[in-house]
């Protein structure tokens, strides 16, 4: 679709079909209704495949296996959009002299008036925002991609497909977000890791309780619930923390995962720091989940300090997270993956 406005608006297009390898290897599981040939050919426009799977294989699906064994969460999706889908156009656009990269994405891109400089913001359609995937992207490289798609709505891109007659994905499934996480990640690990880095442990409260336990804490996540049966009747417990080093899944009420503060590292941004520091801004979590208002305070070696108004349940160590201001992309992180021990033995603040 982004193809066909941009063909409409006077660009001359060269086509990329980035192959990521057999679909049942791949966290993304959408399939295209029409193939990349076919849907050239209606553009009246060259195409070509690139091959990514080395990439794919390496910065996703290594990664992910390594970040389950250390019971960390991992974002596969942001590191894909970031480090191989744009790197591989970025490349291809250099090679062949192209102005510009398009992509389908649902975001908005816009120049700021005083300083020339690309502003990322939220979709029109935030249903349909995709914004968050992108927050890892350099100002310098926004510079020099168009994204059609960010101020259509839901409605108008599927009747805009209908009239041109174009093949789009469907609707397809992350497997990291469908039906249980933790149950992909632990098959996807099992098969990728020798079985010796799998070591037995317990499952118990921070008051000292074992309630059972484990054949490893990989597959666990932090957040999620714990199904002990008659172990302990009647009673619900969630995951708190993991302590890897000590092969122990720390457990406990509902009401104890709720935080209203922790630390991100990895942060990147796309404003100069002098501009965000001490900010009031919002902190996207996850998709479909609303903004949660938050203050930042700045530290050294790119850690932030985040504060939010309400308590939130299920924070993860190794979580992305991205943070807004009157919907334009500030920069993001990850959810410190230190504090998954810390968590374990601490009470939520």
């Amino acid at each position: 679709m982004a193809g066909a406005l941009l063909k409409n608006q006077g660009y001359d297009l060269i086509g990329y079909h980035l192959d990521f390898g057999p679909i049942e290897n791949r966290v993304c599981r959408a399939r295209l209704k029409r193939e990349p040939e076919a849907v050239a050919k209606a553009l009246e426009i060259s195409w070509s495949k690139t091959s990514v799977v080395d990439q794919y294989e390496a910065e996703v699906l290594d990664s992910l296996a390594h970040a389950t064994l250390q019971a960390l969460r991992y974002p596969a999706c942001e590191i894909c959009h970031t480090k191989i889908l744009l790197p591989a156009l970025l490349k291809k656009a250099q090679e062949v002299g192209a102005e510009y990269v398009a992509t389908g994405h649902y975001a908005k891109l816009q120049a700021d008036q005083l300083s020339g400089e690309v502003r990322l913001g939220r979709a029109s359609d935030e249903e349909r925002d995709q914004s968050h995937l992108l927050a890892g992207v350099s100002a310098a490289h926004l510079r020099t991609v168009l994204m059609p798609l960010g101020d259509l709505t839901r409605h108008l891109t599927d009747r805009l497909q209908q009239e041109v007659g174009m093949g789009a994905l469907t609707r397809g499934e992350c497997v990291l977000k469908v039906g249980g996480a933790k149950k992909w990640d632990t098959v996807w690990t099992q098969g990728r890791t020798a079985p010796t880095l799998f070591r037995s442990g317990i499952i118990r409260t921070r008051q000292g309780r074992v309630l059972s336990d484990h054949t490893g804490v990989y597959q666990y996540r932090i957040g999620s619930k714990v199904e002990l049966g008659s172990l302990a009747p009647g009673e619900e417990f969630y995951v708190l923390g993991i302590l890897v080093a000590e092969e122990t899944v720390m457990v406990g009420t509902k009401e104890e995962l709720a935080r209203t503060r922790f630390l991100v590292t990895q942060t990147k941004w796309l404003r100069p720091q002098n501009q965000i520091r001490a900010v009031e801004c919002d902190l996207w979590l996850a998709p479909g989940v609303d903004l949660v208002p938050v203050s930042l305070s700045f530290y050294a070696n790119g850690i932030v300090s985040v504060q939010m108004g309400i308590p939130v349940l299920g924070l993860e160590p190794g979580q992305p997270v991205v943070f807004y201001r009157e919907g334009e992309v500030l920069g993001g992180g990850i959810i410190d993956p230190m504090q998954a021990s810390r968590w374990a033995v601490e009470p939520a603040l």
